[in-house]
């Protein structure tokens, strides 16, 4: 076949396309050595190559290059994560309350000085609960302005049980027996108190209930200090015959401690569900403490007020009265005295809740 006919190129054209075609697909043992300087890859390429086979190969020996490359891994040092108290392995992070380890769950008294907030953070109040506390002050004012009479009678109630609860619970801890009651007869409330001397058994086995209460919560040193604090009180007061003044006391002394632990809870947000839990308890701590303050400046001010809360019910005097006769002192003495606890009680409401933000919680990340 003569070398010049057509059907002899196309066939040499079909060969040399194939040949091309092999050289590009062939692995990179097969063709020409390549030559490693520093990160590059580089192919020997040897002059006969045609500039389409020099492109071709260096494409794929970059692909090559880009897969085999390792991952370039940052070179600053992480800090160090604090060990588990329980199993002594690392916790996940600096932050971290709960070990996946072991499942030890840090304590309070674990969290470390850096992780607590500042006294500037700690003494402050987030807006949520300044708006909460505003709304409940408004519902306070609203009741307390002497407009709402219906209201206001609805809501009292809720101030007798409050108070017959504190006659109650003082008394059995002086040692006496007591039953709070509703008093349907001349209106408000009454507790019934039986016995002449305190009953060592009686106030013996809430001293030790309450002193085993605060045992089971050392860890927390207020809670534990403030239980132990009302222990040696009771104690105190028994044996110094001042019993019946803290049982008369401790009506009114009620309504200002569970004023000062519903605005506490609302303060703090804990094991509230929902943002009306912390109007609810800034209404009920707000209209507790503020009740007080009127109840007192009434007396002391308005004339026919005084009358009547001096004459008291048919039989029994008012606790404040009773405190008066007792003590010797004045009325508007004992008033005045229930004013300055008053404001005590919200003071150190306020400080606690400074105090529990600073040692019981750690800094939002």
């Amino acid at each position: 076949m003569d070398n010049n006919t057509p059907q002899f190129k196309l066939k040499k054209l079909g060969a040399d396309k194939e040949e091309k075609q092999a050289e590009l697909v062939a692995p990179p043992s097969a063709q020409e050595p390549e030559i490693l300087t520093g990160s590059q890859t580089e192919p020997a390429i040897s002059p006969s190559l045609n500039t389409n086979k020099k492109s071709a190969l260096r494409l794929r020996n970059q692909k090559f290059s880009n897969l085999q490359d390792p991952v370039e891994t940052s070179t600053e040092e992480l800090p160090a994560k604090p060990p588990c108290p329980q199993c002594k392995k690392p916790m996940t992070s600096l932050s971290a309350t709960i070990c996946i380890n072991c499942g030890y769950t840090k304590k309070r008294e674990h969290v470390e000085e850096e992780e607590r907030p500042s006294w500037l953070q700690a003494a402050a109040i987030s807006k949520e609960a300044l708006v909460c506390l505003v709304i409940g002050l408004i519902m306070t004012l609203i009741l307390t302005s002497g407009k709402t009479e219906f209201l206001r009678f609805v809501i009292h109630h809720f101030n007798i049980l409050v108070h017959e609860f504190g006659h109650c619970a003082w008394s059995w801890m002086m040692g006496f027996q007591a039953f709070p009651a509703f008093d349907f007869q001349h209106g408000g409330g009454i507790t019934m108190t039986f016995g002449r001397k305190p009953s060592w058994a009686i106030a013996g086995f809430i001293i030790f209930c309450i002193a085993g209460t605060a045992f089971k919560y050392r860890k927390y040193k207020m809670i534990a200090l403030g239980l132990l604090a009302i222990c040696a009180f009771n104690i105190y007061s028994i044996q110094s015959y001042k019993y019946a003044s803290v049982i008369v006391y401790g009506g009114h002394a009620t309504e200002v401690i569970f004023g000062c632990i519903f605005i506490y809870r609302g303060l703090t947000n804990v094991s509230v569900n929902h943002v009306v839990e912390r109007v609810i308890y800034f209404f009920l701590g707000t209209f507790l403490l503020l009740d007080q303050y009127f109840f007192s400046k009434s007396i002391m001010t308005d004339a026919v007020r005084r009358a009547e809360y001096i004459e008291g019910k048919p039989g029994t005097l008012n606790d404040m009265v009773k405190l008066s006769h007792r003590h010797v002192i004045s009325l508007d003495e004992t008033l005045i005295f229930h004013l300055n606890f008053c404001i005590f009680a919200a003071i150190a409401t306020y400080v606690i809740y400074v105090l529990s933000m600073r040692f019981y919680t750690t800094v939002e990340e």
